[in-house]
């Protein structure tokens, strides 16, 4: 079973729209929920601000969908969005009889401003067009664009420069600056963007992999999918109607901060203090990516509460009734949806990394295991893998095999050079603690970092000892570490 995209918090009507838009378009669940928060989130836009007593917060989620081709992804997203689609059409159509409007105006008096068009959504569209439609919607935009590779391909079209930073900074709200050429620098102070697209498995690496250490990934909110519905079903009238009148309402609400209970800012801490281990863990276990996106989910914890905040039963949209706190079971609800997404950024890491290792070749493969194991045993581990012990000699040593067979019995030479010893200069510890079987002889070598010195220089150490049990104690300490010789 697929694991669900948790919903049980927002009201019975979202749920139903939820599972209805599902069964119209014979699509995953979790692909209709995950718009509907990016779509809520973005029409919302700068005028609700998610406070927690330090830092402000909006809607905003950079969303993407991942299924295969027919997994009905862009369905989701277009049914979803369709209101929002008709806002803008309206205003577009308004924008035009303003602009002709103007012109005429414009005849007698040229200090008139041209009007502007006023927009919720954008498809994929160059970063300096972005900047351009950001500049005159205050409130923010959400880009609905189909295909992932269409945004990141846009990023720096037309343009010599970088423009990923400037992405990566919008997810912040931090101020950004266009450079024109022959016009003046086009700055947004606190921009809002909020993104809503989709992307299949054999992209992901593509998308993600050149941008590996820059925070790219770690802004995005992955959505796996669940199983499909068995059938279509007939669209019914009152899920569309709610849910167009839903988005217009939310779109003409006031500007209001919503703050948490305290129970929510107790459950928020305790949240926030958890990932800052748990990216701890990751970065000191090298997974740098999962790291920073453990440490974003502080962020987006807050902006999802915000939004099933607005989506919950307590919340009346259609009448302009919403409560300013956010309450301790909401946010409970929220931490189960950024756990759903963190899974979900796990297994795309995980598809990334088979992704890479099936573009690599059959040397690259063997260097790759051997720098991760260091085997010593080239014979055995090419009997396993099936190869010829020749050619993993050269692949991986670089050495003929007469050398590999040298050094191969060179090791059990001294195997056996330390077993004679133990038994002829050690008596005492063997007859309390026993002769070492083969594999603990491995493992002294390996204490020992390979050299034999080391290991009879210690057990020296350790017969001149007249107490038996001062030798145990120096075993564990000087020559194994953590590992006992039974």
């Amino acid at each position: 079973m697929k694991e669900l995209l948790p919903i049980d918090r927002l009201s019975p009507e979202i749920q139903g729209i939820i599972e209805h838009f599902a069964g119209v378009k014979k699509a995953p669940s979790n692909f209709v929920a995950a718009s509907i928060f990016a779509t809520v989130g973005g029409v919302a836009g700068k005028r609700i601000e998610v406070v927690d007593g330090g830092y402000h917060n909006y809607g905003q989620l950079y969303s993407c969908l991942i299924g295969s081709p027919g997994s009905a992804k862009s369905p989701a997203m277009d049914i979803v969005t369709q209101p929002v689609t008709d806002i803008d059409f309206e205003n577009y159509t308004t924008y035009r009889q303003q602009m002709k409007e103007w012109k005429q105006v414009r005849k007698k008096d040229d200090t008139t401003p041209p009007p502007t068009l006023q927009k919720i959504a954008c498809d994929d569209v160059t970063m300096e067009k972005l900047m351009g439609i950001l500049s005159e919607n205050d409130n923010g935009i959400l880009m609905h664009c189909d295909e992932l590779t269409d945004l990141t391909a846009n990023l720096n079209r037309y343009s010599k420069g970088d423009n990923l930073p400037k992405f990566l900074k919008m997810w912040s709200n931090g101020s950004v600056q266009v450079d024109r050429k022959g016009d003046d620098p086009l700055m947004v102070p606190r921009p809002f963007l909020s993104v809503l697209s989709g992307t299949q498995p054999v992209n992901i690496g593509r998308i993600f992999g050149k941008h590996v250490g820059t925070g790219f990934f770690a802004r995005w909110l992955f959505t796996l999918p669940n199983e499909k519905p068995v059938e279509k079903v007939q669209p019914v009238d009152y899920y569309f109607d709610y849910w167009n009148k839903y988005i217009r309402c939310l779109h003409d609400l006031p500007p209001m901060e919503l703050r948490f209970s305290a129970d929510a800012l107790e459950r928020l801490k305790t949240f926030d203090d958890l990932h800052e281990m748990t990216c701890d863990a990751f970065a000191d276990g090298g997974n740098t990516e999962l790291a920073e996106y453990s440490i974003k989910q502080c962020y987006t914890i807050r902006r999802l509460a915000g939004i099933i905040h607005l989506l919950s039963p307590e919340t009346n949209i259609m009448k302009g009734s919403v409560s300013p706190i956010i309450n301790d079971d909401e946010v409970a609800s929220t931490e189960k949806v950024v756990q759903f997404h963190e899974n979900c950024a796990a297994k795309v890491l995980q598809m990334m990394g088979e992704q890479q290792m099936s573009n690599l070749t059959d040397k690259q493969l063997l260097n790759l295991f051997n720098d991760r194991f260091r085997p010593t045993n080239i014979s055995e581990l090419a009997r396993l893998i099936g190869r010829s012990q020749q050619y993993l000699s050269k692949v991986l040593l670089h050495q003929s095999t007469t050398k590999l067979e040298q050094h191969e019995q060179q090791e059990q030479n001294t195997k056996e050079e330390i077993c004679c010893y133990l038994q002829d200069k050690c008596t005492r510890l063997v007859e309390v603690e026993g002769l070492p079987e083969e594999e603990d002889v491995e493992s002294m070598l390996l204490s020992a970092g390979g050299e034999v010195k080391k290991v009879l220089d210690t057990l020296t150490m350790l017969n001149n000892m007249a107490d038996v049990e001062q030798a145990k104690g120096s075993i564990y300490t000087s020559l194994f570490g953590l590992y006992a010789i039974k």
